[in-house]
């Protein structure tokens, strides 16, 4: 199951809530290149191939510390940056058969300007007879650099083919919040609220996967503002397929 829940995390464009158990070790590291890097529905990317590096360090039974870092392109959505980083401390147990995870992620960027911004977050996971389920939400408070607050829902879905390697995947979110005047608000929720879906299928051996997952954004198209100065992405992104490949490095 620590596998599982991983894998809905990343499917979702966040850091895995992996956990170590008794007896295994306390790293997980993971390498996935993609045709574009997608986080909710929209490319962090600029529409380019990337590459993501993660790890999750649990130095005691319930704690667990991850980080990632993902080459974003010189990605408009981010100042320029061309590399993305988050740290994420957790709290995390089991309730009743279910893994619950709560903490703090922070995200940072290398581009021009003021960047960097916080969430809150707290997920759960666990089986529903053959599927995976993970539900969650990730709150960012009011902070400049985002142009206001912004509150993701998001929930997947995951199960195995029978007889095959392959597993399947369904999901999406929701990410709504207050906007501050200006275009800041632009990087996390371009012309407002707004659902994204995601579907995928990957093929798992030993330490390697293969996929492809499709994504789209619905919800309220407001008009671009008229300076958009930062040269932030003008409207939000249509469906998308990405190609990408992971490799297990550790344990």
């Amino acid at each position: 199951m620590r596998w599982a829940i991983a894998a809905l995390a990343t499917c979702l464009g966040n850091v895995p809530f992996a956990m170590a158990q008794d007896g295994e070790t306390p790293i997980d590291v993971e390498v996935e290149a993609a045709s574009d890097w997608m986080a909710r529905g929209l490319s962090q990317s600029g529409g380019r191939a990337a590459l993501h590096l993660a790890g999750n360090w649990a130095p005691a039974e319930r704690v667990a510390i991850a980080a990632a870092v993902t080459t974003l392109r010189g990605s408009a959505r981010h100042g320029g940056s061309t590399l993305g980083f988050v740290v994420a401390p957790r709290l995390a147990g089991t309730v009743a058969g279910w893994q619950w995870s709560a903490g703090l992620a922070g995200h940072g960027f290398n581009g021009r300007g003021r960047l960097a911004y916080g969430e809150v977050r707290g997920a759960l996971a666990g089986t529903l007879g053959p599927v995976q389920l993970a539900i969650g939400a990730d709150y960012a408070p009011p902070q400049t650099a985002i142009g206001g607050d912004n509150l993701y829902l998001h929930a997947m879905l995951q199960g195995a083919v029978p007889g095959s390697a392959l597993t399947l995947h369904a999901g999406g979110g929701y990410s709504l919040g207050r906007a501050r005047p200006g275009e800041s608000a632009w990087r996390l929720r371009p012309q407002g609220d707004y659902a994204d879906l995601q579907a995928g299928i990957a093929h798992v051996s030993r330490r390697l996967t293969l996929g492809l997952r499709a994504s789209g954004t619905i919800g309220q198209r407001v008009a671009p503002l008229p300076q958009m100065a930062s040269g932030l992405p003008a409207k939000r992104e249509g469906t998308r397929l990405v190609a990408y490949l992971r490799l297990n490095a550790l344990p």
